[in-house]
């Protein structure tokens, strides 16, 4: 993303309260996007991006789990119209059923709960549901299950 200097500080800059948030720069998008301000999007990549194991955008998971607590600030503190605040609602359904399974396959249940939560019990979809409540039972065992279950992948 690029913008103009004084487009950023009219806009406030980053939020610091989300400094160790992965999709910080979400939050600052989404505020941009709901203001007045026209923007224009150019596909072509422009630069590289660097990543390592001690990136800390690395963990998937954890951006995912970041990003839906954005999209849930944004909804509570942008003034978003109702067709928006829809949109967003589908799109952490759709994050949280996505989280849930790369969650399941890397046997990282403790994530689980927090994204059957999110999302709400009744828009998984079945698999989801069924990795939910296997992710209620003891880490041990829930980390045996879901390793069984997904030998395969």
């Amino acid at each position: 993303m690029a913008i103009r200097k004084e487009l950023y500080e009219n806009l406030g800059g980053y939020d610091p309260s989300f400094g160790r948030n992965v999709s910080e720069d979400l939050e600052f998008t989404l505020r941009w996007a709901c203001g007045a301000v026209s923007v224009g999007i150019d596909v072509k990549a422009t630069v590289d991006v660097i990543r390592h194991g001690g990136n800390y955008s690395t963990d998937w998971i954890r951006g995912l789990k970041d990003s839906i607590e954005i999209l849930n600030y944004s909804k509570e503190n942008h003034g978003l119209s109702a067709d928006l605040v829809k949109l967003v609602d589908f799109e952490i359904i759709r994050r949280c059923n996505n989280a849930i399974d790369s969650a399941f396959l890397n046997r990282r249940t403790s994530y689980i709960n927090y994204f059957a939560k999110e999302a709400g019990y009744k828009n998984l979809g079945l698999k989801q549901r069924i990795k939910a409540i296997i992710a209620i039972l003891p880490e041990r065992m829930a980390g045996q299950i879901a390793a069984y279950l997904t030998r395969g992948d």
